[in-house]
């Protein structure tokens, strides 16, 4: 699973444009222009007794691709941004 890294000392961003990192880099094919939809489970779900969809929060494009991380912009976002979202292929 790709996670999320916010740079900076935030624990949240929402802004376009904003630089966020993900823990998967060239070995994991990760390409330079891929565009990938930043999800989370919802939160008041975390403590249910059952589970609820995934809800998406925004997306992201690489710009630069490293062997283990990448670094993105984020195009949009419908919600907050936070550390540790999921990133997956839309």
């Amino acid at each position: 699973e790709i996670r999320l890294s916010l740079v900076g000392s935030e624990m949240c961003i929402r802004d376009r444009y904003d630089v966020v990192m993900i823990n998967k880099g060239r070995a994991d094919n990760i390409q330079v222009g891929d565009v990938l939809t930043v999800s989370r489970k919802n939160v008041s779900a975390q403590e249910a007794d059952y589970e609820l969809p995934i809800e998406s929060v925004g997306q992201v494009m690489i710009f630069k691709v490293y062997e283990k991380v990448s670094s993105a912009l984020i195009i949009s976002s419908e919600k907050p941004i936070r550390v540790f979202d999921s990133v997956v292929s839309p």
